[in-house]
């Protein structure tokens, strides 16, 4: 029955594309709190494909990145944006920025008041760390670096949380914990020496769904991206 509505859904919209009108259901993912990156804008993008598809509906579901693939593959959404560590053949991948993840703790925290000079990898490796359920942190870290896992999160607003409890330290995206940090509520901890760099991508099944629609969204997507693939 899926598959019948999916091919329904299809003909419409390419019908619709035929006669130059935009129409259907565009689903989409994305990873948590990317609203909070100035580097994606990805409301105005996705009002300014809505003003040249005035019959367009647009879902918008979050998901792990993990989870995004999975319904990629399935063809429960069409594109979806988020780090993905490990490419699925199926799928076609399309970088747009990359994001750096400092290590924080928060107010509270031992360490929170600690002087840069005192601060050094043996001493990190003796604080509670609050690790990701998902994104594979610690093996993406610039140098080895063997920390206590005492907590779990599965989303960054969950570790958020934690850290935010003085009780732990974990990874978060710099453009996220910014808002924390002009607070006096967080800090990063060896920010020059200890990071994690990931490209934020957009990814579209290889024959995806409502191909004229997705393609178009795909192609606004990457044009209003002008940040250059590299870290500030």
């Amino acid at each position: 029955c899926q598959s019948l509505l999916r091919a329904h859904e299809n003909f419409i919209s390419e019908v619709g594309a035929a006669r130059g009108v935009i129409s259907g259901e565009l689903r989409v993912g994305i990873i948590d709190n990317l609203i909070f990156d100035p580097n994606l804008a990805f409301s105005r993008v996705l009002a300014d494909y809505s003003e040249q598809a005035s019959d367009l509906e647009i879902s918008l579901y979050t998901m792990a990145p993990t989870d995004l693939e999975r319904a990629l593959l399935e063809h429960r959404l069409q594109l979806a944006i988020g780090v993905f560590y490990n490419p699925v053949p199926d799928l076609q991948y399309h970088s747009l920025f990359h994001e750096r993840l400092l290590l924080y703790c928060g107010k509270g925290h031992s360490l929170f008041k600690a002087r840069k000079n005192s601060l050094s990898i043996d001493r990190l490796q003796q604080v509670d760390y609050v690790e990701r359920t998902y994104g594979q942190t610690i093996s993406r870290l610039n140098k080895p670096l063997p920390l206590k896992s005492a907590a779990y999160s599965s989303s960054l607003e969950a570790a958020a949380i934690l850290i935010q409890t003085g009780k732990y330290v974990g990874f978060l995206p710099q453009y996220y914990a910014q808002q924390w940090c002009d607070q006096g509520l967080m800090k990063p901890l060896l920010a020059d020496e200890i990071y994690i760099d990931s490209v934020v991508s957009a990814a579209v099944h290889k024959q995806p769904q409502n191909e004229t629609m997705t393609r178009g969204l795909l192609d606004s997507l990457v044009d209003n991206i002008k940040i250059p693939l590299s870290v500030a």
